[in-house]
């Protein structure tokens, strides 16, 4: 494999050695960069303890006031009025992939985690328990009263001339109930990175394959697929160092993109010496 990486990003047009591989030596091959480019943001958001800068602004733009009064009294979620679910977060980004986190506040008298989107990820807080449910299961659970002192008496309805105080508790609030869940999140972006990333890699070989085959009809699509694949190598590259940059720096888009130029190069090299090969005579 180290060989057909230094193949592939000095001089590409020696890939043509690789053309008989198996097709499945290729999917590994971009499988494994998928992999690679995955770990970065996975690692990155179970590692982190509280919510990002980023993160706390969308839980202020989007949180939703109760229609009743919502408090947690003496570890307990109290409501006025009729007995029934208030949802004051939806859709918000946790954890970079964790798109579908609600927060709901269910005041029946029973809990049923069946009840709830299974598309989606939910933080309920039910009676005297926090509960995280995915797909239907609770995957974690926390007693109101383990979250400290301070937030055993929290008014979900606050005051609207001094709402910085509940938001500095509610974040709090929103941490500790993300502890106990990392480990499943962890897995579940890594998964999902993984998936979207080895997606997003086979859209760029497939189409260049395809363009490039359209060109030089005599080499058989498994063979041009194999070959695209390797000569990606330095577009995987590029792709997991502004991966890995973008979590520590701010990298210049200006550079990245003159990155990208540089590994479509190196692909167009393959496909010239493919070129050459078949019609230089």
């Amino acid at each position: 494999m180290l060989d057909k990486i230094r193949t592939a990003i000095v001089a590409p047009q020696g890939l043509i050695a690789y053309r008989k591989d198996r097709l499945f030596k290729a999917f590994f091959y971009v499988f494994l960069f998928a992999l690679v480019m995955a770990l970065v943001p996975a690692l990155d958001a179970s590692l982190r303890s509280d919510l990002t800068p980023s993160e706390r602004s969308l839980v202020r733009e989007n949180y939703t006031r109760p229609e009743a009064d919502c408090a947690i009294v003496e570890a307990t979620l109290v409501c006025d009025g009729e007995a029934t679910r208030h949802s004051v977060l939806r859709g918000i980004a946790a954890r970079q992939t964790l798109t579908g986190l609600d927060v709901t506040l269910d005041s029946r008298s029973a809990f049923d985690p069946s009840g709830y989107d299974r598309m989606r990820i939910h933080l309920v807080i039910h009676d005297e328990t926090a509960y995280m449910v995915v797909m239907g299961t609770v995957i974690s659970e926390k007693a109101l009263a383990d979250y400290g002192l301070d937030l055993s008496e929290l008014n979900f309805t606050y005051d609207e001339e001094n709402p910085r105080a509940f938001y500095d508790d509610f974040m709090v609030f929103l941490d500790q109930s993300l502890q106990p869940a990392r480990g499943f999140f962890m897995w579940l972006n890594l998964f999902s990175a993984v998936v979207g990333n080895f997606l997003l890699f086979n859209v760029f070989v497939l189409l260049n394959a395809f363009l490039t085959r359209m060109r030089i009809p005599q080499v058989p699509f498994k063979q041009m697929y194999v070959m695209m694949a390797y000569a990606a190598t330095m577009l995987f590259v590029v792709m997991i160092f502004h991966e890995l940059f973008s979590v520590v720096y701010n990298i210049s888009f200006f550079l990245f993109i003159v990155a990208l130029f540089l590994a479509f190069r190196q692909m167009n090299r393959l496909s010239m010496e493919l070129f050459r090969r078949i019609y230089r005579q």
